[in-house]
């Protein structure tokens, strides 16, 4: 895995911890439970990666940091709460007093699949890197590998986006790496022609790609697993795996997935189930684990975090060990 091995004469090669950066928006979740009472928690597809991304990484091997905007009300300070009891790095977290978080509502059908309702347009995350924010871009340079998604893309400005499709390219000639999902949610982007486009421009400057079938497929109309491994490797993006849900994942470079683990006995809730397979992908991929061993960890992670309600599991119900630490793999 050449991007590992660059990756870590970036990183850990100067005997230091690997900084990871986790770059979206993080919202209220409320959960309708079935006597009606809705639990409230903190959540947002990049959120919830970095999130289980510390709970599998061990601190002296990694520090992840979350970088986002929120408000300066009482809601808002919930999510500071919760990156602290995570042991997420917060410093790139902004306050704003002009504008607050989103929130969303989780519902699920007797298989567990979800569907959402969101209410995000005063998000603080929207502004990040803008003219108003004191966050700068260049600011990313210090971590050695970033972490995005399609939605942080969608909440962007233009304008924001052409800069950091920019810093982009500077950051990755001076060996940072880059993880992207596209994560498409057409009620952000407004017009898929727009979406497609930036996407596709993203696909070409990430060195590791974690789409998902059905993204794929209903963003582009792709025919099949091979019409989207195609597109993709016209980018370049050939480096990580294709999610295709209880099927397991599949390489970019059309590998199969050859590991075999029980499905869940009960699906729960689907949600941030792509989140934590990018999470074990990730944190194995930095620990310098095989592709398979990236998809295994993926999978497996997911597995455990849809048997439960709502993106986040919580703290008491911890995922399972991963491998590699008895295996005494290390950065």
């Amino acid at each position: 895995m050449d991007a590992v091995r660059a990756l870590h004469a970036f990183g850990a090669g100067s005997g230091r911890p690997m900084r990871i950066a986790c770059i979206g928006e993080v919202m209220l979740e409320l959960t309708l439970l079935d006597d009606g009472v809705a639990r409230t928690s903190v959540a947002g597809d990049a959120y919830n990666t970095a999130v289980y991304m510390r709970r599998w990484l061990d601190k002296p091997q990694a520090s992840i940091s979350f970088i986002t905007g929120i408000g300066s009300d009482a809601v808002s300070g919930r999510v500071l709460d919760a990156l602290r009891s995570e042991a997420i790095d917060h410093s790139a977290v902004e306050r704003r007093t002009d504008r607050t978080i989103g929130l969303y509502t989780i519902s699920n059908d007797s298989s567990g699949e979800r569907s959402f309702t969101y209410w995000r347009s005063n998000s603080a995350a929207r502004l990040v890197f803008g003219p108003s924010s004191s966050l700068t871009l260049d600011r990313l340079f210090n971590f050695d590998l970033i972490y995005l998604s399609g939605i942080t893309l969608a909440i962007l400005p233009q304008g924001v986006r052409e800069q950091l499709y920019g810093w982009a390219k500077r950051y990755r000639r001076n060996g940072g790496k880059i993880a992207f999902d596209s994560n498409y949610r057409p009620v952000l982007w407004g017009e898929a022609q727009i979406a497609r486009a930036e996407t596709m421009r993203m696909w070409g400057l990430c060195d590791i790609a974690l789409p998902s079938l059905s993204d794929e497929m209903n963003l582009f109309g792709d025919a099949d697993e091979d019409a989207v491994l195609g597109r993709l490797a016209s980018v370049g993006a050939v480096q990580g795996c294709l999610k295709r849900g209880e099927r397991g994942p599949l390489s970019l470079k059309g590998e199969p997935f050859a590991w075999s683990a029980a499905a869940p006995h009960e699906v729960v809730d689907t949600t941030a189930a792509g989140d934590s397979f990018n999470a074990g992908y990730l944190a194995a991929f930095v620990q310098g684990l095989q592709p398979i061993d990236c998809m295994a960890a993926g999978h497996t992670l997911a597995g455990h975090v849809i048997r439960h309600r709502g993106a986040i599991c919580p703290p008491d119900i911890n995922p399972p060990a991963p491998w590699w630490r008895e295996a005494g793999a290390v950065i």
